[in-house]
């Protein structure tokens, strides 16, 4: 099987686990509670309260162990069939479900969307809103957004959230009332805070919230920069501030707050250069992330059915 590991820089191969052993692992993280489990993947839901169901979607395209494993996702026919069977249940009891699964349903970014959303999504979707099945929670491209499908005037609302191990460390909270519906809102872990608590000195630590935004703005600032050089025809402030608007973008991007400062980029002058560039990267970069974020991503209320 193919599981891979990190030491001294380099990867390194490690053991796996199969399904059955997945599910021993996680016992105690969602599948003791779970009311139904899907006989043919690893989905199961739970009732975390009487009127509010949590749906968990395996959306793993699983492979032979033969090479490298893809990072595309399904939601097999078999477990499509039995996500009938649970929203029947709900309805029976009068409990609203969330789905929640690795990969997208919907398309989120026009960069990021092979590999990413589900090979069978317009099944999927069509499933879903034949359901009434309206809020879904995924991850798998890291970034914090939120996307409306609400063609054939049936909404799916689906909140991407942010990855823990980069740049904004956030995740999402739920409040839910059966009368109003939910609101969904980002919130920060607080490592600079537990950090201090704990006594520990490691400045990195008690400084997270400035280490972890320095870190992840350094990444794409250096790739534009070398874009920009190697293309050349720009001096260094030239060069330095077209990569500030680089690494500002991509931090807005995954904190879901680029609303916020879309309009203060288009009207700094190194903007104007940045259209103009013969950097595909920087071009692409700055272009798709401008046009892909109209909304607050961070946040949203959806309403009571």
């Amino acid at each position: 099987m193919w599981a891979r590991g990190f030491k001294d820089g380099k990867q390194i191969p490690v053991e796996s686990i199969v399904q059955e052993e997945f599910k021993d692992i996680y016992h105690n993280f969602g599948y003791k509670e779970a009311i139904l489990q899907d006989p043919t993947s690893l989905s199961y839901m739970v009732a975390p309260s009487d009127d509010m169901w949590l749906l968990m979607i395996d959306s793993n395209l699983y492979f032979d162990g033969e090479g490298m494993p893809t990072n595309r996702g399904i939601i097999s026919t078999e477990t499509l069939e039995w996500i009938k069977t649970c929203s029947d249940l709900a309805k029976e009891k009068d409990a609203q479900i969330i789905t929640v699964m690795h990969h997208n349903l919907l398309k989120h970014s026009e960069k990021m969307s092979d590999g990413n959303t589900l090979d069978n999504s317009g099944e999927a979707i069509a499933l879903f809103k034949e359901l009434d099945l309206n809020i879904v929670l995924s991850g798998h491209i890291h970034i914090q957004n939120i996307a409306v499908d609400n063609n054939d005037h049936t909404n799916i609302t689906e909140i991407v959230t942010s990855s823990l191990s980069v740049y904004p460390q956030q995740y999402g909270v739920i409040d839910y009332s059966k009368s109003s519906g939910f609101n969904y809102n980002t919130a920060k872990v607080k490592v600079d805070e537990w950090a201090r608590k704990q006594n520990i000195e490691d400045e990195n630590l008690i400084n997270f919230a400035e280490y972890s935004r320095s870190t992840f703005y350094k990444q794409p600032y250096s790739r534009a920069y070398y874009s920009l050089e190697e293309n050349g025809g720009y001096n260094e402030k030239e060069m330095d501030q077209m990569s500030e608007i680089v690494g500002i973008l991509n931090l807005a991007y995954f904190e879901g707050n680029l609303f916020k400062i879309k309009d203060d980029i288009i009207n700094l002058p190194f903007y104007k250069l940045i259209l103009e560039t013969d950097s595909d990267y920087v071009y692409d970069f700055v272009y798709s992330m401008i046009f892909s974020s109209l909304r607050d991503n961070s946040s949203i209320h959806i309403p009571a059915k």
